[in-house]
C-alpha cells in the first residue's frame, strides 16, 4: 500500500482508500492495522509526500515488471520493486528521492541525479548520510538504521 502511495504521489496523484466500517461504525481490525501502518510510515517520511509536487522525472526503474493485465485492465503490483525503483517529489529547493526497496549491497545509486548539483543528502528519520558522485550517478551509503519497513526517503537540496 505504501509503495503504491509513493508511486502515485510521484506522478502527481493521490491514494484513495476504501474502508468498510461495520454497522456500528467500528472499523475492522485489519483495516485499522493498515491505517496505522500508513500513518507510522508518514510520521517518518511525510515530508517527502505532504505538500509536494512531481519533479521533472517521476522515477527510475522498469514499470513493466510492476504491471499486469487482469480482466482487460492494467493492475500494478509493487511487491516486485527493487532498489532500482526510485520515485521523486519536490518541495521548495528540495528533491525527495524515495527508494522503493533497500539495496542488497547498501549502496543506493540514483542515476537521474548524476549531473544535478547536490548540496547534501539526509535520510528522513535518520539524518545526514554519506554520499558520493560517480559516472553512474549519485551514490548514497545506506545507514544500518532502518527508520521504516518500506520505502526510504531522502531529502536532497539542490545547489
Amino acid at each position: 500500500m505504501i509503495l503504491g502511495l509513493v508511486d502515485r504521489v510521484s506522478r502527481g496523484g493521490g491514494l484513495l482508500l476504501s474502508l468498510a466500517p461495520m454497522a456500528n461504525g467500528e472499523i475492522p481490525g485489519d483495516q485499522q492495522a493498515l491505517l496505522r501502518e500508513i500513518g507510522d510510515w508518514l510520521k517518518v517520511n511525510g515530508e517527502a509526500i505532504y505538500d509536494t509536487r512531481p519533479w521533472k522525472v517521476y522515477g527510475e526503474g522498469s514499470n513493466e515488471k510492476l504491471m499486469a493485465e487482469r480482466d482487460g485492465h492494467t493492475v500494478w503490483h509493487f511487491d516486485k520493486c527493487t532498489a532500482e525503483d526510485i520515485r521523486f517529489t519536490r518541495k521548495g529547493g528540495n528533491i525527495y528521492a524515495i527508494a522503493m526497496a533497500r539495496p542488497l549491497d547498501g549502496k543506493l545509486i540514483i542515476k537521474t541525479l548524476a549531473l544535478q548539483p547536490v548540496a547534501s543528502v539526509t535520510m528522513l528519520g535518520v539524518g545526514p548520510v554519506s554520499w558520493s558522485r560517480t559516472p553512474e550517478g549519485l551514490v548514497i551509503q545506506m545507514p544500518v538504521q532502518r527508520p521504516s519497513k518500506y520505502a526510504y526517503a531522502f531529502r536532497i537540496p539542490l545547489q
